[in-house]
């Protein structure tokens, strides 16, 4: 579950940013669109791994399946008040069919945008450019509420008893902040091999900033998630915190606010930082490994409890997934123009200046 999730976040931050890009009206990114099509590629591959676990793993990992499956009523042996009053979200309906139906329609929006994208390069013109903004519009709109949902049934049911309000954001900033560093990550190597020699330091320092800027936002919602939950101190959103505050977990839990805001913070804060390669590696290396632990906290606690480890396992897994995926966004960038040569911005894209 934690790395399908993971990786997911990847593709789908990818897929954000696309259409985030084009809403906007952006032409800065414009010579780095095939590489976020490219890491939007792994969606398919995401939403297999994500079913996969999800159907052979429910019953070990959502304590509150099982509990439903029991009907229990009021005054009945182990009836739970606070698991009963969510049954008409946490029910096998919603889980069973309305996460994937959400993937799909992810999936379905990010062909369409692949799609006019290429067709844009093969014929000219403005109408697959203007048909992008009005798709992309749509998604915007349809990614805010069915992102919030997929989140709510995958992650924070893993703890039923437990809610935040703010969760959906919490796993969006996770999926922005590291999504772009995956991106990063991709345009440095193939600078460092020859390619994509018009991409400037201007769009590099772009992604930099944004790594910067989406680390503190991610601080933001986590000290806000934090220090609500702390001051009310009411028992059911406070049981939390307390899991993870153990001896077991708070080494972890403490490390994490390190990794994922007080290092990306002071490493990235000079603007030279966010143009320098090396870098934005190491500031980018922590991200992934700092969100990585920070999945790792959300996961654990509620489905392994005290037996979660950092292990032989837990790293190889996700070695496996990195070297697919890295292996799949570099075959799939290899199909393609690595520049989006029909795009309207791409002249602005190369002559990118962010001033100062």
């Amino acid at each position: 579950l934690l790395n399908s999730y993971y990786f997911l976040l990847f593709a789908v931050a990818a897929v954000f940013f696309i259409a985030v890009n084009y809403a906007a009206n952006a032409g800065w990114a414009t010579l780095i669109k095939r590489v976020i099509e490219s890491v939007s590629s792994w969606l398919p591959i995401g939403i297999l791994s994500m079913l996969a676990v999800l159907f052979f793993g429910k019953d070990h990992l959502y304590h509150w399946i099982e509990y439903m499956d029991q009907q229990l009523n009021p005054g009945d042996a182990g009836y739970d008040k606070i698991l009963a009053s969510k049954d008409w979200f946490l029910n096998k309906g919603w889980f069973l069919v309305g996460v994937p139906l959400i993937m799909i329609i992810w999936f379905t929006f990010r062909t369409v945008l692949v799609r006019l994208s290429h067709k844009e390069d093969e014929q000219g013109g403005l109408s697959f450019f203007k048909k992008s903004i009005t798709y992309s519009a749509a998604f915007l709109v349809v990614f805010a509420f069915s992102f919030s949902m997929f989140s709510w049934l995958v992650m924070m049911s893993l703890d039923p008893h437990w809610f935040s309000t703010i969760y959906s954001v919490y796993n969006f900033a996770i999926a922005f902040v590291t999504g772009l560093t995956v991106i990063c990550f991709f345009v440095l190597y193939l600078k460092s091999k020859g390619y994509m020699e018009i991409v400037s330091d201007e769009v590099i320092h772009d992604l930099g900033k944004f790594m910067f800027a989406f680390s503190i936002f991610w601080a933001y919602i986590w000290l806000a998630q934090f220090l609500l939950i702390w001051y009310a101190n009411i028992s059911e959103e406070g049981i939390y915190y307390t899991v993870r505050l153990t001896p077991h977990f708070k080494p972890m839990f403490r490390i994490n606010l390190v990794m994922n805001f007080f290092l990306p913070f002071l490493i990235l804060m000079m603007r030279n930082a966010k143009r320098h390669p090396k870098v934005l590696l190491v500031a980018g290396t922590i991200i992934l490994a700092g969100h990585w632990l920070d999945l790792f906290l959300m996961i654990m606690p509620g489905t392994v409890g005290e037996a979660a480890e950092i292990g032989v396992l837990e790293i190889g897994m996700t070695m496996a997934f990195a070297g697919l995926f890295i292996f799949w966004v570099l075959n799939n960038l290899s199909k393609k123009n690595l520049y989006a040569k029909n795009h309207p911005y791409l002249l602005e894209s190369a002559n990118h200046d962010v001033g100062v």
